[in-house]
């Protein structure tokens, strides 16, 4: 299920810094088995790749310290930041963090 964040857009031009609404949600990939995961994504980013492997240190990490989802090439790409209470709103919401 999606749910609704909102991050720091830089832009890669001018450097101009933005608050924008993002969507995120988590993905599990189960095949093959042999790397069955979990994947936090992330749409309406600069690249429209902007994703991870969710684990417990990955879990901690980005709740804490928040995410750089994009860090950004100056002239071609914005860099887009996930404050902490961002990330750890979108984990609390799928229920990562009380299974940790």
């Amino acid at each position: 299920m999606r749910h609704k964040i909102n991050g720091m857009r830089t832009h890669c031009f001018t450097g101009v810094k933005k608050e924008v609404q993002l969507e995120c949600e988590l993905i599990k990939w189960d095949w093959p088995a042999s790397s069955a995961r979990t994947v936090f994504q992330v749409y309406g980013g600069p690249t429209g790749y902007e994703s991870f492997q969710v684990n417990p240190e990955s879990l901690e990490e980005t709740s804490t310290g928040g995410w750089c989802a994009c860090n950004g090439t100056p002239g071609r790409w914005d860099m887009l930041f996930i404050p902490p209470d961002q990330m750890k709103k979108a984990f609390e919401e799928e229920e990562c963090l009380q299974h940790q």
